[in-house]
């Protein structure tokens, strides 16, 4: 499977970025000028750090739209509903993630503990679901947290309610390392390096 991720140099609007191929256990790093022909010869998925405003705000709406449940479902809880654009970005460690030029969702890496990365606060656009575009964009975030050579694992916890998610996370190699009844039921999930 080849996939990449794209970091940017600075904000997230900066155009030269460092992409990372991953075909075969094979990386390299290689700055390019991010057209969008360039794009759409390669996985149609990138992941940049940061989240604009702009984008923020449709996660908002995204979320807003459709209650507290579903703020819950993605960010852990429902406490800050509505959900504002301040509340986004002062986020850290949240990369954003785009499908050809379009915005698509994000996913962030919460800390790390243990020789494990925790992720969450993974969503993406309502109308994009069912695409593949949570799995490349997971895929590519579990390669590039695994650069780190202390990286030993890395966790992550889903609702009982979502199992869409959860079969996504299964098929990217994820886990089911303990189930948790209370307060509400959810499962933590693990993916190992591979040694």
């Amino acid at each position: 499977m080849f996939i990449y991720s794209c970091i940017c140099l600075g904000k997230p609007e900066r155009i030269v970025s460092i992409y990372r191929y991953y075909n075969y256990g094979v990386m390299s790093d290689r700055l390019v000028n991010a057209q969008p022909e360039e794009e759409t010869k390669m996985e149609n998925v990138r992941l940049i750090k940061g989240l604009t405003d702009q984008d923020a705000g449709k996660i908002c709406r995204w979320t807003n739209e459709r209650g507290e449940k579903y703020l819950e479902q993605w960010f852990g809880s429902a406490d800050d509903f509505p959900l504002s654009v301040e509340k986004l970005k002062s986020l850290e460690n949240v990369f954003s993630i785009y499908c050809l030029s379009d915005f698509a969702g994000i996913i962030q890496r919460i800390r790390i503990e243990n020789e494990n990365a925790h992720i969450g606060r993974f969503v993406v656009d309502p109308e994009k679901t069912g695409k593949g575009i949570g799995e490349q964009a997971l895929s590519a975030l579990v390669a590039l947290i695994f650069e780190d050579a202390a990286i030993k694992s890395i966790s992550l916890s889903v609702f009982d309610y979502n199992p869409g998610a959860k079969r996504l996370y299964e098929k990217c190699g994820f886990q089911v390392i303990e189930i948790v009844e209370e307060p509400v039921k959810k499962h933590r999930m693990k993916k190992f390096r591979k040694v």
